[in-house]
């Protein structure tokens, strides 16, 4: 059996409680988190997610709308863009697929597969053209779009 060694660190009480309540929800341990988080830094020699700034609004004038959803207790981001919406990286997706997954969101899900880690977390932003579009890649399943995303600035408090 390898050494074990004692990992410390200090982190503000407010971040250590919304990861806490993270990995409530998710049925993590913290230890076993910042295990897992350890050995996924060690097994790609770099850090599991991607350090980079957000992007910035397609127009200056009017910020893109953020929307939050939660399925299978993991949350995801969408902006809205000139464009169509971004699912943002961190948003977790749900593992796996259902009978019920459109053709198009089971072919999105195959296409960004390297894009997801093991944990279901997205590594960088991801375009649809739907709100429709990226709920489904997200629940694996058939889902509309304006039930499941929720306007950040009227969420009700578990979106939040």
């Amino acid at each position: 059996m390898p050494r074990q060694t004692t990992v410390t660190f200090e982190i503000d009480r407010r971040t250590a409680d919304e990861a806490r309540n993270v990995l409530a929800e998710i049925g993590l341990a913290e230890r076993d988190a910042i295990k897992l988080f350890f050995r996924q830094i060690a097994i790609r020699r770099a850090l599991p997610f991607a350090l980079e700034a957000p992007p910035l609004p397609a127009r200056e004038s009017s910020p893109p709308v953020a929307y939050r959803g939660k399925t299978h207790g993991r949350r995801a981001m969408l902006g809205e863009t000139a464009d169509g919406f971004v699912l943002l990286a961190g948003s977790r997706i749900a593992p796996g697929v259902g009978a019920s997954i459109p053709d198009s969101a089971r072919s999105a899900r195959r296409a960004h597969a390297a894009d997801v880690d093991d944990t279901g977390t997205l590594l960088r932003d991801i375009p649809f053209a739907s709100k429709s579009a990226a709920a489904c890649f997200v629940c694996g399943g058939s889902v509309s779009g304006n039930v499941f995303w929720h306007d950040v600035r009227r969420a009700p408090d578990g979106l939040r």
